[in-house]
């Protein structure tokens, strides 16, 4: 049985937006699905990393990012993605990023990282 999702919004960033939705209960093991919009730039990715690391300082260890309203990522949001996710195979946890946009799909291709980072959701969330 699923347990009730729990949303909470984050302080606005002047050009990013974030929102979280997870499982209830403990976060060791469960999933923790956020949804970014707006641009991962020099000036926003430092607070998007900064959330993500204290959510695995909380113990979360599987994190799925949404990003269907992305619409800039810069090398810095690149960087914030790969740290997040070499942080989480250390702790052997699981990161991905999906539904992105044309633009930012466009940026991780080009850096020959989108296969890196991009997954199937539904897998994701079975734990494939």
């Amino acid at each position: 049985m699923l347990a009730s999702v729990q949303r909470r919004a984050f302080e606005p960033l002047s050009h990013l937006e974030m929102a979280v939705g997870s499982e209830a209960g403990n976060a060791n093991g469960a999933l923790l699905e956020l949804t970014v919009s707006g641009m991962l730039d020099s000036e926003t990715s430092m607070r998007f990393a900064a959330a993500l690391h204290e959510h695995i300082r909380d113990g979360w260890k599987r994190i799925l990012v949404h990003m269907p309203g992305v619409t800039y990522i810069g090398s810095a949001g690149i960087t914030a993605l790969l740290v997040t996710k070499k942080r989480l195979e250390q702790l052997q946890g699981e990161f991905g990023i999906c539904d992105l946009t044309s633009q930012a799909e466009s940026v991780l291709e080009r850096s020959r990282l989108l296969d890196l980072l991009r997954c199937d959701p539904e897998r994701f969330r079975a734990g494939c």
